[in-house]
């Protein structure tokens, strides 16, 4: 299953700062606990305050993480949260966030589907890597 987001890319510098700074928000609760996007956030920290500056490839990773993260399943990241250690947790973020290639392992979806259930006490009725595809628009 595919959800499709709409992600628009503000050129105006004002608009930039504001895109990052929601972004920023949007992401807070994961970088407590999930190093590459607690990375990516001190990156935008640092340009926001102007000690350094985000690149585009970063730019567009933050705003993509930050639309993928929250158009998921509320249960889902609430999983993936409780069970943030699971190796199967952080092989699941990276394809979800940053929609690597392939599928993960069938062990990695078992061990999620094991999660699921002794979290929830039912089979999930969602997918739990899900793709998130990004329709993604430039604006000056």
């Amino acid at each position: 299953m595919s959800k499709n987001t709409d992600l628009v890319v503000l050129r105006h510098p004002v608009l930039v700062i504001a895109q990052v700074l929601q972004a920023c928000a949007r992401l807070q609760d994961l970088a407590g606990w999930w190093a590459p996007v607690g990375s990516l956030l001190e990156g935008a920290r640092l340009a926001l305050v102007g000690l350094d500056g985000l690149d585009e490839v970063q730019m567009r990773r933050l705003l993509r993480w930050a639309a993928r993260w929250e158009a998921m399943d509320p249960r889902l990241r609430a999983l993936y949260a409780q069970h943030q250690s699971a190796i199967a947790v952080d092989v699941a973020l990276w394809h979800v966030l940053d929609q690597r290639s392939g599928q993960p392992s069938g062990v990695v979806y078992g061990k999620l589907r094991d999660l699921w259930v002794k979290v929830y006490g039912y089979s999930p009725s969602i997918e739990l890597v899900p793709t998130i595809t990004l329709n993604i628009k430039d604006q000056p």
